[in-house]
Parts: C-alpha cells; sequence; structure tokens
C-alpha cells in the first residue's frame, strides 16, 4: 500500500479510506472465525491491487509469521502457558 500511495502522491480520499478500513475488517473476521488472531498490521502487509495496477480494488494481507491461535481444535480457548 505504500509504494501505490508514493507513487499516486495522494493521499486515498475518505471513501477510499473507509473501503479499505471495512474491507480489512472483513478479513480480520474470516481469520478470527478460523480460530486465529493476526498479529502484525501494518502498512507493508497490506496489498492493494496486482502487479499491473489493474484490479486497484483488491486488498490483500501478507505475513501471518506472527498470527496465532485462540481456539483449539475443539473451538475451547487456547490457554496461555
Amino acid at each position: 500500500m505504500q509504494y501505490y500511495l508514493n507513487k499516486r502522491n495522494q493521499a486515498f480520499s475518505l471513501k477510499t479510506v473507509c473501503q479499505i478500513g471495512i474491507r480489512l475488517i472483513e478479513m480480520y473476521e474470516c481469520i478470527h472465525d478460523l480460530g486465529l488472531v493476526y498479529n502484525d498490521l501494518k502498512l507493508d502487509n497490506i496489498l492493494v491491487g496486482d502487479k499491473n495496477e489493474e484490479n486497484l480494488h483488491q486488498i490483500k494481507m501478507i505475513d501471518f509469521g506472527l498470527t496465532t491461535p485462540y481456539l483449539d481444535a475443539n473451538g475451547d480457548h487456547v490457554k496461555e502457558e
């Protein structure tokens, strides 16, 4: 996302920011429904569009290395040790 912001050399509109925020919340909800917590939200881990910038409406999250489970296989909360 940072690359796209620098290339455009202007801020996203309020409408665009709201749309990105809503999409990120939906993505968090999907991750949460899998019993996981995504712990690495930052601009570098959010991708906008594709390589050719033809699909700028696509939002993707990357780098799930710090993702941690909060539910076990039975759907019970994971106890911290």
